[in-house]
C-alpha cells in the first residue's frame, strides 16, 4: 500500500491557531464535500474558506454536543473494546505536498497494530435516517483520510445516539488504496482549480450563504443572459410560488386571528391534542449596526408587475 512520505504533526494550542491551519489544507472532514456526499457541506463551501471567502458556520445544538460528549464516546468505545488501547490524538496531521490534512479525534492500539478512532455523535432519527448500515460516506472517508496519513492500519468509526440509553455504534474501516488514489487525485485537483480560479457548481440547496459571500458588491456593467434556456422556467416558477406563498401567509394570518379571538385574555387554550398560548413577552431594546447588503428583485416586464 503507498504511503504519503512527507507528514507534518503540529500540536494545536488553541482553536484560532487550529482554524488558522485549516485555512491553508483540504481537511479529512471537508472531503466529503469534494465527493459530494457531505451532508452539511458542498465543494463550492470548501472552496471558498481556502480561497477567505467562506462563511463562518455558526454554533449549534449538534456541534455543542459533539464537543461535549466526544469523551463520552471514547469511554463507551472503551467498554465495547476492551482490547483497544486508546488515547486522544492532540495534533493536527498534514501532508504539505498535497495539502491534505486531518485532526484525529483518537488513537486506538490492538493486536492490529496503530488504528484511527472517529468519534460521532447523533440524534436517534438522524441515526435511523443516515446511518442505516453503516456510517454515512462523508465519515467514512474522513477515516480513511486520517488512516492515510497517520499510517494507521485500521480505522473505525463509533457514533453515540443521543437516546436515553446512550446505544454505541462501532464500524470498522478498512484501508482502500483505490479510494486512497481518488481521494489524492480530487485533492489534487482542487488545488489546481483554486490556481486558476476555477469555481465548483454551486448546489442551490445550501450555497445562498456562501454566493453571498463570495460576490458580497456588485460590480461592472448589466449583463446578458438571454442565452439561456434554464433561467425564463425557474422564474416564471419563481413567479409561481411567491404567489403561493403570499396566500399561504394570508391564509395562516388569518388562522392566527381566529385563535386570538378563541383565547380573548386567555394566556392559554387546550383542546384534544393541541395546546395554544398567547402570552406577553417583553422585547429588549436593541441596535441595529448600518450595513451594506446586495438585494435580489426579480421585475416580470412583460406584465409590468414584480415579485
Amino acid at each position: 500500500m503507498d504511503q504519503i512520505e512527507n507528514i507534518e504533526r503540529i500540536s494545536v494550542s488553541s482553536r484560532a491557531e487550529w482554524l488558522e491551519l485549516r485555512r491553508h489544507d483540504v481537511t479529512a472532514s471537508d472531503i466529503g464535500a469534494l465527493f459530494g456526499c457531505h451532508p452539511y457541506r458542498s465543494a463550492l463551501q470548501v472552496y471558498a474558506d481556502k480561497v477567505g471567502e467562506g462563511v463562518d458556520r455558526a454554533d449549534d445544538a449538534a456541534m455543542r454536543a459533539g464537543r461535549i460528549l466526544e469523551p463520552g464516546v471514547a469511554i463507551a468505545v472503551a467498554e465495547e473494546r476492551p482490547q483497544w488501547k486508546i488515547g486522544k490524538a492532540n495534533e493536527y496531521v498534514r501532508a504539505p505536498d498535497l495539502r491534505l490534512a486531518a485532526t484525529p479525534d483518537f488513537y486506538a492500539t490492538d493486536d492490529r497494530g496503530p488504528g484511527i478512532l472517529e468519534t460521532k455523535t447523533a440524534d436517534p432519527v438522524v441515526f435511523d435516517r443516515d446511518w442505516n448500515g453503516g456510517p454515512p460516506m462523508a465519515w467514512t472517508l474522513q477515516c480513511l483520510v486520517q488512516m492515510m496519513l497517520t499510517g494507521a492500519s485500521w480505522g473505525a468509526v463509533a457514533v453515540l445516539v443521543r437516546s436515553r440509553d446512550f446505544p454505541i455504534h462501532i464500524y470498522d474501516v478498512p484501508r482502500h488504496p483505490d479510494a486512497e488514489r481518488k481521494i489524492i487525485e480530487k485533492v489534487r485537483g482542487f488545488w489546481a482549480a483554486v490556481e486558476t480560479g476555477t469555481q465548483p457548481p454551486a448546489d442551490f440547496t445550501r450555497d445562498g450563504a456562501v454566493l453571498s459571500t463570495m460576490f458580497p458588491h456588485e460590480r461592472g456593467e448589466p449583463i446578458d443572459l438571454s442565452d439561456s434556456n434554464r433561467l425564463p422556467k425557474i422564474l416564471e416558477r419563481r413567479i409561481e410560488l411567491a404567489t403561493l406563498i403570499r396566500a399561504a401567509e394570508a391564509e395562516k394570518d388569518a388562522i392566527d386571528t381566529e385563535l386570538k379571538s378563541a383565547l380573548g385574555d386567555a394566556p392559554e387554550g387546550r383542546l384534544p391534542g393541541w395546546r395554544v398560548t398567547w402570552r406577553t413577552q417583553h422585547r429588549k431594546e436593541t441596535i441595529i449596526p448600518a450595513k451594506d447588503m446586495r438585494v435580489l428583485r426579480v421585475s416580470d416586464l412583460r406584465s409590468r408587475g414584480a415579485a
